[in-house]
């Protein structure tokens, strides 16, 4: 059996299932239900090389493309803003966090890494330059933390948030078009209606993203000071 780590599985591909729901779903009325049991085991035990099947392979290509549209959304919202959570929460104009916890957290990153970060006053004259240097800072951190697991589910979580906005917009397409299939093909009432269904939870979350998004991202930002500062 092919071998994804848990974040692949839990923020990649979970969201890429549920934006493929529509595809299993018309696969049911394409085929009598016995018929398109037998079919979907067969494709699932397809082997492509070595033990990775066909179906691995395409949900792990089609969650790719969820994620990289997803990052439109990452970078719309915090790389064109003020920045990731992990960064601006510590920039000394953030009201999150304490200037104390801000200049600790500053000299625990030069006593570990040798790696200055810049002070109230010159982030107050250069705040690019702070912000990139926060950018860089957080990856470090970041690797010398890989290995928390606690953190790992605040990242795991953030992550299918984000992949999630782009799966929703994909199962609504791919709903739609069930329902259209439905009316003018099949003629059938249950497809249309599980379809709708289908259609209106990927708007819901499609237009409540945001606030998911940020509160994910945030707790994960807390969880990464907390944890590396308690080293």
């Amino acid at each position: 059996m092919a071998k994804f780590d848990m974040y692949t599985i839990r923020a990649r591909f979970y969201p890429g299932v549920i934006s493929a729901l529509p595809i299993l779903v018309l696969g049911c009325f394409l085929f009598p239900f016995e018929d398109f049991k037998n079919l979907l085991s067969f494709l699932l035990s397809l082997q492509f090389a070595g033990s990775i099947t066909i179906s691995v392979i395409f949900l792990y290509f089609y969650s790719q493309i969820i994620r990289m549209t997803s990052k439109y959304f990452t970078d719309k919202y915090f790389c064109k803003e003020k920045g990731l959570p992990t960064t601006y929460y510590m920039m000394f104009n953030d009201p999150h966090y304490s200037k104390e916890f801000k200049t600790r957290f500053r000299e625990k990153i030069m006593n570990k890494f040798n790696f200055s970060l810049l002070n109230e006053e010159q982030e107050g004259k250069q705040k690019k330059e702070a912000k990139k240097r926060l950018d860089e800072t957080i990856e470090m951190v970041r690797v010398n933390l890989d290995d928390r697991l606690l953190l790992k589910k605040h990242e795991i979580w953030y992550g299918f948030f984000r992949n999630l906005i782009s799966g929703s917009i994909f199962g609504a397409i791919f709903s739609l078009l069930n329902i259209i299939l439905g009316i003018f093909v099949f003629k059938n009432l249950v497809l249309i209606t599980v379809s709708a269904v289908l259609i209106v939870f990927y708007c819901l979350y499609f237009f409540q993203h945001r606030t998911f998004l940020f509160r994910a991202a945030e707790e994960y930002a807390r969880r990464l000071l907390a944890e590396f500062m308690s080293q």
